[in-house]
């Protein structure tokens, strides 16, 4: 248990080396059910049963006259001798275009979890059994990346709330792959926003680093894992990241997580994954505002998005190979923090003119982009993801992605993931003309563009300047929800880019296979 105090977080046992967080279900899932135990039973169907239907599959539980009270979308209760008794009927696909934001199978089923789960809590039972009748295999994972997604309780995390969950779920109906993807890709997720969630007294590029090793020893066979500190970042000619960090009494760090799975074909390239991992941003010598400020532990949610990923990646052992890039810094102010008016020389000899210490994110993945895109291993792909610009936010809202690319074999892949696994995108431009915003006098470019206007394009556009003949994605998230909604029972990061990326991903395997 850990308690906290004035000065910090006060660890009566150790916890994990991930801040108490476990990686492992939190969905737990009963062998047999207990003779003596109450269990409460919930039925799962993707269109509203007719009452002989229902007759068959919930045979002497409850009275016919209730029936005509099951309503669609929602989930009902029906009184029963033997135990608590839930009719849910799972929301159907609201549009099939691969452009639309219309909520999909997978996501419907997931996003109605908070709800079931809200009801089981409070009838205050400890088993419940979960049938699924004629339910696709989208809604099966939907249905378990939902639970896990809806059961996952910071405070409990961390100690503060010692209350136990003692509830255990027996499935029937459900495939064993269902199972299996859906509760390892809801705790995929987990990671994500547990480390968002995190302290940035916390979690700093150390503890990030810490904790990527300490997530994958058991992967060893399939992860090489290689660091470069400050010193080396400087040998590298890695000027961006090592100015945005060098203000910090936590240096940056670059991270390469190599993944090489055997079941992989040797003539397949690997993806590459590009995070910024800021750990916090006080916005440098341009200071933010108190309000600007208080959610900046959250910046290295781009980082966090695609360490999710890849925990998914190595434990469903995708047989895809790929490398995953984190920027790690603190964006701090001190004597030795970079200034307006620097000039910063990039690893691809561009020199950058800062204009503002804030637009820190794009200096510290623009070095990785260029090792991304000059690797041994050339990728077929490269993608990039980070809590980039407050104009995304602005154009778009909070639960919208914006991503910026040129390639017509992307936009599909990324507009099929957004749509089927309901983590939402949405493409905007790479305007050509905006270009002329980051011109500078005394450097090749500057770091933003002095205009109020298209700043998540400009930001985009700077990015894009540092890939080299490779199909390039970039990703703009905000990683937190702001309230209870959809799966999520509490107020934090919300993991987003997790399940959009296993959707890419998908979609590549997919195209390997048929190939």
């Amino acid at each position: 248990m850990t308690k906290i105090k004035t000065g910090g977080w006060d660890h009566e046992k150790p916890t994990t080396d991930i801040f108490g967080w476990e990686p492992r279900p939190l969905v737990i899932s009963a062998p047999k059910p207990h003779k003596d135990q109450l269990m409460g039973k919930v039925f799962l169907f993707a269109q509203k049963p007719s009452q002989s239907i229902l007759k068959r599959s919930i045979p002497c539980e409850t009275s016919p006259w209730q029936y005509p009270q099951i309503d669609d979308n929602q989930i009902s209760f029906l009184a029963s001798a033997n135990g608590p008794v839930w009719i849910a009927l799972l929301p159907e696909e609201e549009a099939n275009q691969e452009d639309s934001l219309g909520q999909s199978l997978f996501s419907g089923a997931r996003d109605l979890m908070w709800k079931l789960l809200d009801k089981l809590t409070n009838a205050k039972i400890k088993e419940v059994m979960i049938k699924a009748n004629d339910l696709a295999e989208a809604q099966e994972r939907g249905v378990l990346t939902g639970l896990e997604i809806a059961l996952y309780q910071y405070k409990k995390c961390r100690g503060i709330d010692n209350t136990q969950n003692t509830l255990s779920f027996h499935f029937d109906g459900f495939s064993e792959k269902a199972l299996h993807v859906g509760l390892n890709l809801g705790l995929s997720c987990n990671l994500t926003r547990h480390l968002v969630n995190t302290p940035a007294s916390e979690l700093t590029p150390q503890t990030f680093e810490a904790c990527t090793k300490s997530l994958l020893k058991e992967y060893h066979e399939l992860c090489t894992i290689t660091t470069w500190d400050q010193q080396k970042l400087h040998d590298e000619g890695m000027h961006l990241l090592s100015s945005v960090g060098k203000g910090s009494c936590h240096p940056p760090l670059f991270l390469h997580v190599r993944y090489r799975p055997k079941e992989a074909q040797k003539e397949i390239k690997p993806l590459a994954f590009v995070g910024k991992g800021i750990t916090f941003d006080s916005g440098g010598l341009d200071i933010k505002s108190a309000d600007g400020m208080r959610l900046m532990k959250k910046d290295m949610g781009g980082a966090a998005a695609i360490l999710g990923l890849c925990f998914w990646m190595v434990t469903e052992k995708i047989p895809l190979p790929a490398d995953f890039y984190f920027a790690l810094a603190e964006n701090a102010i001190s004597k030795d923090s970079y200034r307006p008016g620097d000039v910063l020389l990039s690893r691809t000899g561009k020199s950058i003119e800062v204009h503002n210490t804030d637009a820190e994110g794009r200096l510290a993945i623009a070095d990785l982009l260029d090792i991304a895109c000059k690797s041994t291993d050339k990728p077929q792909a490269v993608f990039s993801i980070a809590t980039l610009t407050g104009a995304a936010k602005v154009a778009l809202g909070t639960d919208i992605a914006s991503f910026f690319t040129d390639s017509p074999d992307l936009v599909k892949k990324i507009n099929r993931a957004s749509r089927q696994y309901g983590d939402l995108a949405w493409r905007m431009p790479l305007f050509k003309k905006y270009e002329n915003q980051l011109q500078s006098q005394v450097a090749d470019l500057t770091n933003c563009s002095s205009s109020r206007f298209g700043g998540a394009i400009t930001a985009a556009l700077f990015l894009n300047r540092f890939i080299e003949h490779t199909p390039f994605a970039h990703f703009d998230i905000y990683g937190w929800t702001d309230q209870q909604q959809g799966a999520y029972s509490e107020i934090g990061g919300n993991g987003q880019g997790v399940q959009l990326l296993a959707g890419i991903v998908a979609s590549y395997l997919s195209s390997e296979c048929d190939s």
